[in-house]
C-alpha cells in the first residue's frame, strides 16, 4: 500500500461473536476464531490477485450471515472489494466495486486517499460506504459476483478550516 504499515485499524465480529475480522491494513483483512477469547486461533486472510492495488485494508463488514465480507482499501485507488469468507482459511474474491469518478481522478492526490473508499456498512442487500471526496455511496449486492451502484450523494463543497484533508490550503472540498 500507499502507506506501509502492519498495524490493526479496525475491528469486527460476526453476529455470533465467534469469528473475529481484523482490518489489518498491509495483510488484508485476518480471520480469527475467537469462540475461546482466551485462545483465539488464526484462520486464515484476504489476499488480492495480483495487479490489483494492494495493502491499506481499513474496514470491513459483514453481511447476514456472515458468509460475504466486504473490505474497504484506504490507498490512492481504493475501492470496495466482496470476498466469500465461508470458507476462512481460504477468503476467496467474489467482485470489486469501481466508481469511474474515483478511479480517474488525477493522480497523485493530496492527501492520498482522498478518492479512495473509508468505511462500508451493510443493510439487507445494500451495502453503503463513505468514500471520501466521493460522497456517500450505495451499492446493490444481492447478487455479490455483479454488485451494482443504485445512489449516490455528495454534499456541496465546505471550508476545511483545519486544512486536514483538503490539500492542507484551508481551501473548500466535498468532503
Amino acid at each position: 500500500g500507499v502507506y506501509p504499515a502492519n498495524l490493526v485499524h479496525s475491528v469486527i465480529t460476526d453476529d455470533a461473536a465467534e469469528r473475529a475480522y481484523l482490518s489489518h491494513w498491509d495483510l488484508g483483512t485476518v480471520i480469527l476464531d475467537i469462540s475461546r477469547p482466551a485462545r483465539p486461533r488464526y484462520l486464515g486472510r484476504t489476499r488480492l490477485p495480483a495487479g490489483e492495488p494492494q495493502g491499506d485494508a481499513h474496514s470491513a463488514a459483514l453481511t447476514r450471515g456472515g458468509r460475504l465480507l466486504i473490505e474497504t482499501h484506504e490507498t490512492v485507488v481504493g475501492r470496495p472489494t466482496l470476498f466469500d469468507v465461508s470458507n476462512p482459511r481460504r477468503p476467496m474474491r467474489v467482485a470489486t466495486i469501481r466508481l469511474p469518478e474515483a478511479d480517474e481522478a488525477p493522480k497523485p492526490h493530496a492527501p492520498y486517499y482522498e478518492h479512495s473508499v473509508h468505511d462500508p456498512k451493510v443493510l439487507g442487500d445494500h451495502a453503503y460506504f463513505s468514500w471520501y471526496r466521493e460522497g456517500i455511496v450505495v451499492a446493490d449486492i444481492s447478487r455479490p459476483a455483479k454488485p451494482k451502484i443504485v445512489a449516490r450523494f455528495v454534499p456541496p463543497a465546505a471550508p476545511d478550516p483545519t486544512g486536514d484533508t483538503c490539500r492542507g490550503d484551508g481551501g473548500s472540498c466535498a468532503f
